[in-house]
């Protein structure tokens, strides 16, 4: 269990940090670019993961049947294109810090209420709890600022001040991941019993994956853009940032997941990774100079606290295909 736990513990290492790369990237040349040229890298990447994994002979699960596929294909809709297009978008307007806390925090909460909704899982006492701390949480970590050093070189656009239309966009963004879990678990459920039920998960990530990228990229193809969006890689600072925030959000952190949910149990490999709110704050006051009061860190462990209370709820880890509550955005 030592081992998951590293690796979960670093699954939610690498989802806080990626969210600061692409921000600081948006900042310069705007989110959908920096979206667009994430998850097309992030398909290649995955794509040769997969490609070398097959090739070693390792087979981390069976080969999702069609049904299953288009139910990833659905759940990469919502997630990696719906969501991804407000999440990038308010990683801009409201600063990392936030859209992780308020991510990290709600999607949980709201992938457990859909799940209990379509039958997969009915929470007890200790997940309502669990609920109504991370929403207490979560409204203290929007209202709470921090503030930059004064260290020459600081970014100053990584903790902007609060933006309502950027807060509606973080949680739209954390409903449409919900869905996204909820109905990537779909595919799992229509399978229970059956030679099927364990999909190999680094293909389901590809296709979630590639389901995102085509939706993303149709409307520039169609358009002819396809060449101007390339152009932003000129830049160096933004190009570094992208492949960066790439390798160790949608890449590495899913990785380190599958590892570390293949190696322990699904509740406490959950509650590790959903500590990412924790770990981007000293990230922030080291690497930028964000200095931020005693109330951010209190939301920010309440939230943990509270996820793990949820991810840990006896009535929402033995539902007959519970879904793992673990926020998978495009991190």
């Amino acid at each position: 269990m030592l081992t998951a736990a590293l690796f979960a513990g670093s699954t939610s290492l690498f989802w806080a940090i990626g969210p600061i790369f692409f921000a600081s990237a948006g900042q310069r040349v705007g989110s959908f670019p920096v979206n667009l040229l994430r998850i097309i890298f992030a398909v290649v990447i995955m794509s040769l993961i997969v490609i070398a994994v097959r090739a070693c002979g390792l087979v981390p699960g069976s080969v999702p049947t069609l049904a299953q596929a288009g139910w990833f294909g659905v759940s990469g809709l919502l997630g990696m294109a719906i969501g991804d297009l407000m999440n990038f978008e308010s990683m801009v307007l409201v600063g990392p810090r936030m859209n992780v806390q308020i991510n990290c925090s709600l999607v949980p909460v709201l992938t457990a209420g859909l799940a209990w909704w379509v039958g997969q899982g009915v929470p007890g006492w200790v997940g309502v709890l669990g609920f109504g701390l991370v929403l207490i949480a979560t409204s203290t970590a929007v209202v709470v600022a921090g503030r930059i050093g004064s260290r020459p070189g600081l970014d100053h656009s990584l903790e902007p001040k609060a933006s309502v239309w950027g807060v509606m966009l973080t949680i739209g963004a954390a409903c449409t991941t919900a869905g996204s879990m909820v109905t990537g678990r779909q595919a799992t459920e229509i399978a229970v019993g059956t030679a099927h039920a364990h999909p190999d998960p680094l293909l389901a990530t590809l296709i979630r994956l590639s389901a995102g990228c085509v939706a993303l990229w149709a409307w520039p193809l169609a358009r002819g853009s396809g060449r101007r969006i390339f152009a932003v890689m000129k830049d160096k600072t933004v190009a570094t940032n992208i492949l960066i925030g790439t390798v160790v959000g949608p890449v590495g952190g899913v990785l380190c997941l599958m590892v570390a949910l293949g190696l322990g149990d699904s509740g406490p490999v959950s509650a590790i990774v959903s500590t990412s709110p924790l770990w981007i704050l000293p990230v922030l006051r080291w690497r930028y100079g964000v200095r931020l009061g005693p109330m951010a860190w209190i939301a920010a462990v309440a939230a943990v606290i509270g996820v793990a209370m949820i991810t840990l709820d006896p009535g929402m880890r033995h539902g007959r295909a519970a879904p793992s509550v673990v926020a998978q955005p495009s991190r």
